[in-house]
């Protein structure tokens, strides 16, 4: 299987959204924490705040990790704005979904 099957096979099994812990380390401090994912366009999307520590980890280190169950994805994070903004309403459209 390839990339591209696996990332799809991957996704499928994710639906659209789902609880994922979420892995960030920055020096040598590493940080773990549960959070609500939401899975559009082959992307996992969440929220947080720039108060929060895995904020400022992710601006110091962007490599992260994703596990729910026996799945686990790693990747680089970026930010994308806010949550109104985040492509076009869709982000806030299905988060207040779940």
């Amino acid at each position: 299987m390839d990339f591209l099957q696996a990332k799809e096979t991957l996704f499928s099994r994710l639906g659209d959204h789902g609880y994922m812990v979420l892995a960030t380390s920055a020096g040598d401090k590493p940080l773990a924490c549960t959070m609500t994912c939401l899975f559009i366009g082959g992307a996992v999307y969440m929220q947080t705040d720039s108060a929060f520590e895995k904020y400022s980890q992710i601006k110091q280190n962007p490599k992260v990790a994703l596990c729910s169950g026996s799945l686990q994805m790693e990747g680089t994070a970026s930010f994308e704005g806010g949550p109104l903004t985040a492509l076009e309403g869709e982000f806030a459209r299905l988060f207040t979904r779940y």
